[in-house]
């Protein structure tokens, strides 16, 4: 993961988050997942899915940053991540 967050910090200021993101979010799957599984219920849920969506939405901002410009990838970063949690929470 050090080899991760070392690449990131090549990258501009906003890719360079969105990487770290889903880096750390990866970190929080695997330790989510464990939680939940541990002894599954619908309260342990929430910590299994959150970790997922903020993989996911900081990957899909990330993919917008490199192919339509790091501009549309920064405006949409945290507001997929707010989105993301969001539907978890519904």
């Amino acid at each position: 993961m050090a080899w991760g967050f070392a690449f990131a910090r090549g990258f501009c200021l906003f890719l360079g988050t969105a990487y770290e993101l889903l880096l750390l979010g990866t970190a929080g799957v695997a330790a989510g997942s464990a939680y939940y599984h541990w002894s599954p219920s619908d309260r342990r849920l929430f910590w299994d899915r959150l970790p997922m969506a903020i993989v996911f939405t900081s990957l899909v901002a990330s993919i917008v940053g490199e192919r339509v410009g790091s501009e549309a990838g920064r405006r949409l970063l945290f507001q997929l991540i707010i989105l993301g949690a969001g539907s978890v929470l519904y």
